[in-house]
């Protein structure tokens, strides 16, 4: 997923940056840049919800008959739950593989 992947690098950006060093405007520059990137990080963590309890809300809940979760949803949304980080961290993971073999060419 984009969202995910996204994220990933721009934390990859930001341990990238710990190493740069310079002049009194490129640190002003440095902190600017990491700024925006832990907004944008922030922001994509906040999407990533977001689209899990959609995603699971709508497979998953069948009925408003009570005000719980039964066990039957509860299980599902567990499972949907799980299914859709392990899909993510998956998919950044082979992101990041692609992007290193990129870099090696």
């Amino acid at each position: 997923n984009a969202e995910y992947m996204g994220t990933h690098s721009r934390e990859q950006t930001l341990m990238n940056f710990s190493g740069f060093g310079g002049s009194n405007a490129e640190q002003l520059e440095r902190d600017r840049l990491l700024k925006q990137l832990e907004v944008l990080s922030m922001k994509d963590a906040i999407r990533m919800c977001n689209n899990i309890t959609s995603l699971c809300f709508k497979e998953c809940i069948k009925t408003f008959r009570t005000k719980t979760v039964d066990d039957t949803e509860e299980k599902c949304v567990n499972r949907c739950t799980d299914k859709f980080l392990n899909f993510q961290t998956r998919a950044g993971q082979r992101y990041n593989e692609l992007m290193y073999s990129e870099q090696m060419k």
